[in-house]
């Protein structure tokens, strides 16, 4: 509950501070449910994630987006951001990257860019 009411405020005072350009969202490709297997789709849990257009929701930990990157060069783009993260109540920022593998998704945390890819997957859910 107090995670909720922290991320709430967090998402609250960055909806304001953006300019235009600082306004790209995550590609709509990596928006939904996400699961590391369908049995988890239906269960809040640490094995699935949601991600929104400015926000990635694990279980006890939500990252708000502050700046975005695109890579043009993969289908959908590859997606580099970097995010402020409030889980209970610890605070803390990182870069993430997504990127799609045969239909499924790869979440890399790290400010590197050729850091090794996380090869762990998750899988869309239906909802």
């Amino acid at each position: 509950m107090i995670g909720t009411v922290l991320a709430m405020l967090l998402q609250a005072a960055a909806g304001d501070g953006y300019t235009p350009a600082d306004r790209t969202d995550i590609p709509a490709a990596y928006q939904g449910h996400w699961a590391l297997d369908a049995k988890y789709c239906s269960e809040p849990g640490p094995a699935s994630v949601h991600i929104g257009p400015r926000q990635i929701d694990f279980y006890e930990r939500h990252g708000f987006l502050d700046l975005a990157q695109l890579n043009q060069a993969s289908d959908p783009p590859g997606f580099y951001g970097t995010f402020r993260w409030a889980e209970l109540l610890h605070f803390s920022s990182g870069v993430v990257r997504l990127e799609m593998s045969t239909g499924k998704l790869l979440i890399t945390e790290a400010s590197d860019p050729d850091a090794p890819t996380n090869q762990v997957a998750w899988s869309k859910c239906a909802r």
